[in-house]
């Protein structure tokens, strides 16, 4: 998508990983501009996303840059690749390509996402100067939204954060191209203000405008991927939202005209009277033709592996698809025109956009003889079986529209596998049989529930204690993290399991806390493995008679740098003091400190959580790894601890104690000295399970005769009579 024949942008980059065997944290390697460095910094703390299990994935973010008072906007594109590196414990290490280009190349230029990625990923990881690379415009025609785009556009111009569930199996190029299509569905300078990501944890608290994730996080708006969302009955996504679906204009038209509005804008309510005039605009009047873009010819191959597929030569997909549904008379050209330009995922995937926007082209196919035959083409060409991560949420909104042609509706059901997994079209003896095996069932675990009730319910059972070790071992427990309550959940664990916690003696550890990454190359040193995995947040504690921001804050040894660096670039002159743990703890219990971060789960008397510093501190996970023997001992307690979350504790210690006791009993069975009755004659549970079973055994044998051979009975309960 990067040809001689585009205009070329220019750019300054920097590149972020690790050093072949190295024992650093990751940092940056190398950049363009010194200047810039620090903005990077920034940049990354501002959006990390979580660490991504699939890589390549694509970050978008915006900078601003001042000089003599002068604001300068940037839209910048982080790309995360493996490396061909590893770190000192063998581990594969990550690079983000971080890229900065300068907003107003833009305002002349408008490109999409897409092609900057294309353009940029196929440098090397260190460019070399002239620093400009060829991109192709962006092209109106190339995009077709469908009912998720229409609902993440409205959300936004209404300023709130989306993020698409839902896509868990769809590849890093569709989810940057549904980025693209959303953000042409919005004025172009709202791009000095997007955010994005292809990939984000669930559980990381980011400020990503658009975002895809297993489930969305607390606050941010979901939509599901190919079917959108409900929209809030708010004045404002409402209203943006029924602009988009009543407008006037076809969708290139309206894309162009959008594109065109180059002028910086913001996601506030400063902007947002002024992001709704534009669509207005836009989508009721007749906006002015924009030229096509010239097309790029395709770049030399790469190792990207087709990552992002290259634009083919002539009309879109979305162009044809334009040119059916205004056909007049004879479909048959243009049809044949549109099926044979779909060479790869994306032309079939827009092909299914566009049956959804055009209602099937049904308007200029049902006059035609050959209807059925004509439906059919298009949907086996839009609907491939081995790309069913890709069309099935398209061929459910197809389904629910209320006007999809009957060939259609015919053919997109049986996209979904036989028909006997519907219960409604079987033959009539099948569903006999079925009905008669369901009831047998039923009778089998009734019969079942009736013997558990003759025999007494006992009680559930709780968890076992691991086995006892054969003597009290001494197990050294070492917590990096500074994570009291974590500590104290260990420790009880091992002492219910018959071992003795210590944190004092000498020697290797047996149990280590610490924060992920930190802690891997220890725990690998050690021999040790994960045994728990939690998420934790750092917290600014003022004491209650500090007014304003303190001038000095005490943090732990084992606070990160580069958060300090980020808390001392935004508060110029702040004093930050590292002190051993109980040290801090010592000074916080004696009042003598103005402020401190601690982990999450730490109170102290007289001082108060303070959101002064929320942006700053990323949320960490504490990691808990143990040798092998002590694996069973701990893995209850982990997993519970997982699923609850580190909770902040006055008194970890006993808090600790109460969490293992809902785990573990100790209380030994009551004897009982009542003599047992016996069953009377006739009401034995024994004889209750074998007619059960019998009676299950010989409904099951009729269900299958019934199935097999229907027509040996006379007068058939089927209602059909042998010929």
């Amino acid at each position: 998508m990067n040809g001689d024949g585009a205009p070329r942008i220019g750019f300054e980059w920097a590149l972020e990983g690790k050093e072949h065997g190295s024992y650093d944290e990751y940092g940056l390697l190398q950049w363009s501009n010194e200047r810039l460095a620090g903005v990077f910094d920034e940049l990354r703390a501002r959006y990390a996303a979580g660490t991504p299990s699939e890589l390549p994935q694509v970050t978008i973010a915006p900078a601003a840059t001042k000089d003599n008072d002068e604001v300068s906007h940037n839209v910048v594109l982080a790309i995360h690749t493996w490396s061909d590196h590893r770190d000192f414990a063998g581990r594969k290490v990550a690079y983000t390509r971080w890229f900065y280009v300068p907003y107003h190349q833009l305002q002349g230029h408008p490109v999409s996402y897409r092609a900057l990625y294309a353009a940029l990923g196929a440098l090397p990881p260190a460019p070399e100067p002239p620093l400009t690379v060829a991109v192709p415009a962006l092209d109106p025609r190339d995009v077709m939204p469908g009912s998720d785009a229409l609902a993440a556009a409205a959300l936004l111009a209404s300023g709130q954060q989306v993020c698409l569930v839902g896509a868990d199996g769809v590849p890093m190029a569709e989810r940057l191209r549904f980025v693209d299509t959303v953000m042409a569905l919005l004025p172009y300078g709202l791009r000095t203000r997007f955010s994005a990501a292809t990939w984000t944890s669930s559980t990381t608290k980011h400020r990503i405008k658009l975002s895809f994730a297993r489930y969305a996080p607390e606050g941010i708006q979901a939509v599901q991927w190919g079917q959108g969302a409900d929209i809030p009955l708010d004045k404002h996504s409402a209203t943006y939202h029924r602009i988009l679906r009543k407008r006037d204009v076809d969708y290139p038209d309206l894309i162009g005209w959008l594109a065109g509005q180059t002028e910086p804008l913001s996601f506030n309510d400063a902007d947002r009277s002024r992001v709704f005039e534009l669509l207005r605009q836009s989508a009721f009047q007749s906006p002015p033709a924009r030229p096509d873009p010239v097309p790029a010819p395709p770049p030399a191959a790469s190792g990207d592996h087709g990552v992002v597929e290259v634009a083919h030569r002539g009309p879109t997909v979305a162009a044809l698809a334009r040119a059916l549904a205004g056909a007049s008379a004879d479909p048959h050209p243009a049809l044949d025109a549109l099926l044979a330009v779909l060479w790869t995922q994306s032309d079939r995937s827009a092909l299914a956009d566009a049956l959804y926007t055009y209602n099937c082209f049904q308007h200029v196919i049902e006059p035609q003889e050959d209807r059925d035959h004509l439906y059919e083409r298009l949907v086996s060409a839009a609907f491939q079986p081995d790309e069913e991560w890709m069309w099935a949420s398209k061929r459910g909104a197809l389904l629910a529209a209320e006007d999809t042609p009957d060939p259609v509706r015919r053919r997109l059901k049986a996209l979904a596998g036989p028909r006997w997994r519907r219960f409604g079209t079987w033959d009539r003896r099948y569903r006999l049989a079925c009905t008669i095996g369901v009831l047998v069932v039923a009778v089998a675990f009734a019969g079942a529930g009736a013997l558990q009730l003759l025999r007494g319910d006992d009680p559930p059972a709780q968890q076992a204690l691991p086995p006892q070790p054969p003597h009290q071992q001494v197990v050294l427990v070492k917590d990096s993290a500074e994570q009291p309550y974590v500590t104290e959940v260990v420790k009880e664990a091992l002492r219910r399991a018959g071992y003795q916690p210590d944190d004092q003696v000498q020697g290797a550890p047996s149990v280590l806390i610490g924060y992920d990454p930190d802690i891997r190359g220890e725990l690998a040193v050690n021999g040790l493995t994960p045994v728990g995995d939690f998420p934790t947040q750092d917290i600014l504690i003022v004491r209650d008679d500090q007014e304003g921001f303190p001038g000095q804050i005490l943090v732990g040894e084992g606070f990160g740098q580069d958060v300090e660096d980020q808390i001392l670039k935004h508060h110029k002159g702040l004093l930050i003091i590292r002190k051993p743990y109980d040290e801090l703890k010592n000074q916080l219990i004696d009042g003598k400190v103005e402020a401190a971060i601690v982990p999450g789960d730490v109170k102290a008397d007289g001082y108060t959580p303070s959101e002064a510093l929320d942006d700053l501190l990323p949320e960490r996970r504490i990691v808990v790894g143990a040798g092998s023997a002590l694996k069973p001992a701990l893995e209850p307690a982990m997993d519970r601890l997982n699923k609850e979350g580190v909770k902040s504790s006055d008194d970890p210690q006993a808090d600790a104690k109460a969490f293992v006791d809902l785990i573990y009993s100790h209380a030994p069975a009551l004897a009982s000295s009542a003599k047992p009755v016996s069953e009377p004659v006739g009401n034995s549970g024994d004889v209750i399970l074998i007619t059960t079973v019998v009676a299950a055994v010989t409904g099951l044998a009729g269900a299958l005769l019934l199935v097999r051979r229907p027509s040996r009975f006379k007068g058939s309960p089927t209602g059909r009579h042998r010929a």
